[in-house]
C-alpha cells in the first residue's frame, strides 16, 4: 500500500511539470490548447490513481488510459499547428479541430492493438511543420526563438531515451511497475520542459480576431497613416459602428485605460501606430471645453508633430519586428524599448503599453 501511495505521489508530482507550458498559454490567450491541456493534466491525475491503487474513480483505468491518449495526441498537435506559423488565424482554427478529431477517431479505431491510424495523422502534421520550415518559399511565416527550440529538442531527446529505460528494467513476467513508474515520472518531467520550451520559441500571434492588440499587417510603417483629424471624426465613427473602429473597440480601449489609471481620460490623440484599430499616442490632463463624449469619457484630439509621429512609428516597428524575429521574447520588451528611445529625445515622463489587455498607445506626462 505505500509502495503503491510512493508510486502515485510521485507520478501525480511530476504531471506538474506541466504547468508552465500551461502558464505560457494562458499568457497568451491560448483558450482551446489551454482546455485541453488542464483536462489532459485532470486525466493524467485520474489515470495515475487508478492504476496505482488498482481500483476504479467513476471510469476504468483502460477508459482514463484511452482519454489521457487521445488528449496528449491533441496536445501535440496543436503544438504542431502553431510551429507551422500560419499567419492566418483561419487556417489555425482547421488546424486545430481537425487535431481533436482525428486524435480522439483515430485512437478509436486503433484501440491497444495498433497505432496506424494515430501514428499517420502524427506524421501528417510533422510533415506539415517541415513542409513550412524548411521547404516553404512563404515569406509570411512568423519565426522561431531558436535557442528556446533548441532547448526543447535536448528536453524532447532526453524524454525519448528515458522512455525507452523501462525496456531494459522489465523482467520476465513484465511487471516492474516500480521502473515503469519512475521511468514515466522522470519522461513527465522531460517532456514538460520540452513543451515550455518549445511554446515559448512560438510567437503569440493574434488569438481573436476581436481583440485590441497588433496584427501584423500594422507593423508596416507604410500601412500607418493619421485616422482622425477632428473630435467629430471619431464621434462619427462610433456613431456609424464602422467595422474597423467600432464603437465597441473604442470604448473598451478608452474604459480599460481609464480603469487602469483610475483617472478621466481628457485629452487624446488617436493613431493607428502600432494595433491595427485606434491607438492613444498623447495625452494630458489639460481641459478643453470642445470635448466629445464617448462611453461616458472625455475625449479632445491632440495634435502632435510629424517629427513624434515618425519617431514613434519607428521605434515601434523596429521593435515588433526583433519580437518577430525572436530576439526579443515579449510586448513588455517592445514597450520597454519605445519608451527608452522616445525618452531620449523628448522630455517629460513617458509611458507605453504594448499588448493584449489594454491595447497599444502611448501616454505623456507633462509638467504644467
Amino acid at each position: 500500500m505505500l509502495l503503491a501511495l510512493g508510486r502515485f505521489a510521485f507520478l501525480a508530482l511530476t504531471d506538474v511539470a506541466m504547468l508552465p507550458a500551461l502558464d505560457v498559454m494562458k499568457r497568451n490567450r491560448r483558450h482551446f490548447e489551454l482546455f485541453v491541456g488542464v483536462l489532459q493534466l485532470v486525466v493524467s491525475f485520474c489515470f495515475n490513481a487508478v492504476e496505482a491503487f488498482g481500483t476504479q474513480f467513476f471510469l476504468k483505468e483502460t477508459e482514463w488510459h484511452f482519454i489521457s491518449d487521445v488528449l496528449s495526441i491533441t496536445y501535440f498537435l496543436l503544438l504542431c499547428v502553431h510551429l507551422m506559423g500560419y499567419r492566418d488565424e483561419n487556417h489555425n482554427i482547421v488546424l486545430r479541430y481537425v487535431a481533436f478529431a482525428g486524435a480522439w477517431l483515430f485512437k478509436t479505431k486503433d484501440g491497444w492493438d495498433s497505432t496506424l491510424y494515430e501514428g499517420l495523422l502524427v506524421v501528417s502534421y510533422l510533415a506539415g511543420v517541415t513542409y513550412r520550415r524548411l521547404l516553404s518559399q512563404d515569406r509570411s511565416i512568423s519565426p522561431l526563438n531558436k535557442e528556446k527550440a533548441k532547448y526543447a529538442l535536448s528536453c524532447l531527446a532526453a524524454a525519448a531515451v528515458v522512455g525507452g529505460i523501462p525496456i531494459f528494467f522489465e523482467g520476465e513476467d513484465g511487471d516492474n511497475h516500480t521502473a515503469l513508474g519512475l521511468a514515466k515520472g522522470c519522461m513527465h518531467v522531460l517532456g514538460g520542459a520540452a513543451f515550455y520550451f518549445t511554446w515559448l520559441s512560438v510567437p503569440c500571434l493574434d488569438s481573436k480576431k476581436d481583440d485590441i492588440i497588433p496584427t501584423y499587417s500594422s507593423y508596416r510603417l507604410e500601412d500607418v497613416s493619421v485616422v482622425w483629424h477632428d473630435p467629430r471624426n471619431l464621434h462619427g465613427v462610433c456613431n456609424k459602428r464602422h467595422t474597423r473602429y467600432s464603437t465597441l473597440r473604442v470604448r473598451r480601449t478608452l474604459d480599460s485605460f481609464a480603469h487602469y489609471q483610475r483617472t478621466p481620460i481628457e485629452k487624446i490623440g488617436f493613431i493607428p501606430a502600432i494595433a491595427s484599430v485606434a491607438q492613444i499616442i498623447s495625452m494630458s490632463k489639460a481641459q478643453k471645453k470642445d470635448d466629445v463624449s464617448v462611453g461616458g469619457l472625455r475625449i479632445v484630439y491632440q495634435d502632435t508633430s510629424k517629427e513624434l509621429e515618425e519617431l514613434i512609428l519607428t521605434s515601434a516597428t523596429n521593435a515588433l519586428k526583433a519580437l518577430y524575429k525572436g530576439e526579443k521574447t515579449h510586448f513588455t520588451e517592445v514597450a520597454q524599448q519605445v519608451k527608452h528611445e522616445i525618452e531620449e529625445s523628448q522630455e517629460g515622463a513617458w509611458h507605453v503599453i504594448v499588448g493584449k489587455s489594454f491595447g497599444s498607445f502611448v501616454s505623456h506626462e507633462v509638467k504644467k
